[in-house]
């Protein structure tokens, strides 16, 4: 996995490329063929989802965030449109995925 700082994370968000931050924290990878994940602080807490089958490309946590969340949303934002879901929403629909490979 590639480890990156902050200020290159969201370079690697927009390319849907494996990463980590400095600090691991904050990361990105593929969980199927077709979703890849930004996470905060662990699976818990998916910030952000990108999945090639469906026609939306992005969904984003709607939920609140603890300060340093809110950094890593700030940082990892792909910067274009964004369906919001809960976290338990996205936790549900990663879990379906894995599921169907």
């Amino acid at each position: 996995m590639l480890k990156v700082t902050n200020n290159n994370v969201r370079l690697c968000v927009q390319d849907l490329i494996d990463f980590k931050n400095s600090t691991g924290t904050l990361y990105g990878k593929w969980e199927t063929p077709t979703l890849y994940v930004v996470y905060s602080y662990g699976p818990h807490f998916p910030l952000f989802l990108r999945d090639s089958k469906v026609s939306w490309s992005w969904a984003e946590n709607s939920n609140k965030y603890s300060p340093t969340t809110s950094k890593h949303y700030m940082q990892a934002h792909p910067q274009c449109e964004t369906v919001k879901s809960t976290t338990a929403e996205l936790q549900a629909y990663i879990a379906k995925c894995k599921s169907e490979v």
